[in-house]
């Protein structure tokens, strides 16, 4: 799973199984409030869905804590 920055618009997040969800700057912001769903490996933000694999989830932490030190002035 990996975070590709895009400029000020917002981010792109790709999982393992080369699905990606686009999140804009509030959709970033509900991410950081943990305003998403992650149910039978399938996050949910803003009625956006992306699969992600066993990898994924066991790097999911890792990618919440990128967001959040990247993106801290959205709260």
């Amino acid at each position: 799973m990996r975070v590709i920055n895009l400029d000020e618009t917002g981010i792109k997040i790709i999982a393992d199984n080369r699905k990606q969800i686009y999140l804009n700057m509030d959709e970033i912001r509900a991410f950081i409030n943990k305003k998403y769903s992650l149910t039978d490996n399938i996050l949910t933000i803003a009625q956006k869905q992306l699969p992600l694999t066993e990898k994924d989830m066991h790097e999911f932490s890792n990618i919440e804590d990128y967001i959040k030190s990247n993106f801290s002035n959205l709260k």
